[in-house]
């Protein structure tokens, strides 16, 4: 994929780092935390697989190969 346009605040999230907090790391992850498991889950991904997370919108992406959704 490549970036066409990044949108505002257009962000790749995981699932976080809990308990890392005593080596200085905030807990992180995504927002809206339903909806990062979901679509991981339609996707047939692994639990906690990266996501792009799209605040404001605006994101462009093209493909550089075939692919489908």
């Amino acid at each position: 994929m490549r970036v066409v346009r990044p949108g505002l605040l257009s962000l790749l999230q995981d699932s976080g780092r809990r308990g890392q907090h005593r080596i200085g790391l905030t807990t992180g992850g995504p927002l809206d935390r339903a909806a990062f498991d979901c679509c991981n889950r339609l996707l047939e991904n692994p639990a906690g697989s990266t996501a792009v997370e799209i605040s404001f919108g605006g994101l462009q992406l093209e493909a550089q190969v075939d692919t489908f959704f």
